[in-house]
């Protein structure tokens, strides 16, 4: 079973194991770094997050990892540019003043290997499909809906014990 990794300090987020991998994820600041154990439930944690398909880019192929992501959150709290909407959320409440408070936990997901999707798409008689192309059609497909399930029973659970959600997101 998979959970959540530690906190990792927003600035050793690119330390965080499977960055390159899809996931969801967890920002929070914290007064000082955090020592026990991640809590999707924490109060001090400022959006749930995922990361998700690019369907202008990718045709709605998974094109998202969670370095990526994280990428996009910074860029647009600091920014105020579209790129990630729970950071601009955020930076119209309460962005944090100090980055060095801000810390990042992930629950992430391997891709397939392409030898994987190479015999999975010759059982079914596709062997000469583009892997690459094939790999994230069938990681949009397979996690996607996967990734918003979590990301949206995190988002009520939190809810449900905070009476609000976190301050970077707007709706479940």
């Amino acid at each position: 079973m998979n959970s959540f990794s530690s906190w990792y300090s927003w600035t050793n987020r690119k330390d965080l194991p499977g960055s390159d991998m899809p996931g969801v994820y967890l920002i929070a600041e914290f007064d000082h770094p955090p020592v026990e154990g991640v809590s999707p439930l924490d109060r001090h944690i400022l959006q749930i997050g995922r990361t998700g398909a690019d369907s202008k880019q990718t045709g709605g192929a998974y094109d998202d990892f969670l370095s990526k992501r994280l990428g996009k959150f910074e860029h647009s709290a600091t920014t105020g540019k579209k790129a990630h909407s729970g950071a601009r959320t955020l930076s119209k409440k309460s962005l944090p003043e100090r980055w060095e408070d801000v810390y990042v936990a992930a629950l992430q997901f391997p891709f397939p290997s392409d030898e994987d999707v190479r015999v999975a798409l010759s059982t079914v008689g596709l062997g000469d499909l583009d892997t690459k192309a094939a790999k994230r059609v069938l990681v949009s497909n397979r996690y996607g809906t996967w990734f918003r399930e979590v990301e949206r029973k995190l988002l009520e659970d939190f809810e449900s014990k905070h009476g609000h959600l976190p301050p970077g997101n707007k709706v479940l």
